[in-house]
């Protein structure tokens, strides 16, 4: 048999392999036309389709546009009433913080009010103890009281920091009232500490202690670090009181009077007494001592510093009458007060200066014959207003001779008294020569 024969005959007799797989069947689909037509009717009605997934935000959204009314509605109730909460929690809160605060002042009213007893019962202890001095016919001067509360302090109140700040405080003001200076600064220093362990950097005792220590560094002439001082005062209490608080104020008025030392800068000076006397007008009053120290010490400057400047004479001449008039008329000062006295002997400079002088006689004339009733005639400031009115006279045509008359009597005056004030008898008899000398050429 050969190859062919053989090949032929095995495929005669193959059978046909059967397949062990199934063929796979046709996908199953959904029928497309009744679920299209279902999901057309819900997307028409707002509903949400089958063929899109069913996500949250999805259905929200479908839902909302299906119930726009009741949603609209039911939103702006919840917008109402979380308006209202808001509102009502503000009020809340607000009505908390008044409350603590008012509770807080309170105990620190009532904390002020023990420290204000304890100081008093220390004072009533220290002038009880000068009553043997008395007893033995002695009368004690008040340095000798502040003296005896500075050693009666001295080892201190360990249980009451507060009441020992406030003491040491007082006692600094009258030591300062003295011009014990380095005293005082030891006072000031020595509260100062106490109050803020005990007080912090915001009470108004701290701060008090801190413009006072600031104005013995103005004594000390370092003009720098006393306006550092009093600058960052005014920085705490502006953040924690009323800019019209009268302690912000005064600071405000040691500020200027610190700048005011400072030749180089009189205008800033004058700007900052101008922006503040009316404040103090407003909020203290004309005949407080604070109003009165501003406006004199504008006018000073004014008068200083005219320098034939009609303006500002004019300005220094208004504010002395006004503080005057006031002085005059105050149950504190009044007429005979040595610094009305010597608020009238400004007014009679800045007469002077504006060529008035028939009014600068007459006031001149007036306030030396008051510090010679109240002073005494060998007070330093009688011939120093006598000088004044010898000044005023020789500026008058035919009056030379009458001038040097009155320039004898105050150098005769200046020489005679327990203390000198060279400067000013150099300068009388620089006026004496002068005049002399114009005697001598033939003027009257």
């Amino acid at each position: 048999m050969n190859l062919h024969t053989k090949h032929d005959a095995l495929a005669k007799g193959r059978q046909p392999l059967k397949p062990t797989v199934a063929p796979p069947s046709p996908p199953r689909r959904p029928a497309f036309a009744s679920a299209l037509a279902a999901d057309l009717r819900r997307y028409l009605a707002g509903e949400p389709v089958v063929a899109r997934p069913p996500t949250f935000s999805y259905r929200a959204g479908k839902f909302i546009r299906r119930r726009k009314g009741p949603v609209t509605a039911a939103a702006a109730v919840l917008l109402a009433l979380g308006g209202g909460l808001a509102a009502a929690t503000t009020l809340y809160m607000r009505e908390r913080a008044a409350l603590t605060r008012e509770s807080g002042e309170r105990a620190k009213a009532q904390r002020e009010s023990a420290n204000n007893a304890q100081t008093a019962k220390f004072l009533s202890d220290m002038l009880a103890g000068a009553s043997p001095d008395m007893a033995k016919g002695k009368v004690p001067t008040l340095l000798d009281i502040v003296e005896s509360a500075a050693k009666r302090l001295g080892t201190g109140l360990p249980d009451q920091p507060a009441v020992e700040a406030s003491l040491r405080n007082i006692i600094g003001s009258t030591w300062y009232s003295l011009g014990r200076y380095p005293e005082a600064k030891t006072q000031f220093a020595a509260g100062l500490k106490l109050a803020l362990a005990a007080l912090g950097e915001k009470d108004r005792l701290t701060l008090r202690l801190r413009d006072n220590l600031a104005n013995i560094l103005k004594k000390e002439r370092d003009y720098a670090k006393a306006e550092a001082g009093h600058r960052a005062i005014l920085v705490i209490r502006l953040s924690e009181f009323p800019p019209d608080d009268i302690e912000t104020l005064a600071t405000r008025g040691n500020l200027a009077g610190v700048i005011a030392k400072q030749e180089d800068r009189f205008d800033e000076a004058v700007a900052e007494y101008r922006a503040l006397l009316p404040s103090q007008q407003k909020a203290l009053g004309a005949g407080h001592a604070d109003t009165l120290r501003t406006r004199i010490a504008l006018a000073n400057i004014l008068s200083y510093t005219a320098k034939g400047d009609a303006a500002k004479l004019a300005e220094a001449e208004t504010e002395y009458r006004g503080a005057i008039a006031v002085m005059e008329q105050s149950p504190d000062l009044g007429p005979k007060h040595p610094q009305t006295l010597e608020t009238r002997y400004g007014l009679a400079d800045v007469l002077y200066y504006q060529k008035k002088y028939p009014d600068a006689e007459k006031e001149h004339r007036a306030v030396q014959g008051l510090r010679a009733d109240v002073l005494g005639a060998n007070h330093e400031k009688t011939p120093h207003s006598r000088a004044g009115t010898a000044r005023a006279i020789a500026q008058q045509e035919g009056c030379l001779a009458e001038a040097i008359a009155e320039f004898k009597a105050v150098i005769a005056a200046q020489q005679a008294a327990p203390q000198r004030d060279e400067e000013r008898l150099k300068i009388n008899l620089q006026w004496l020569q002068q005049l002399e000398a114009d005697l001598r050429a033939g003027k009257k």
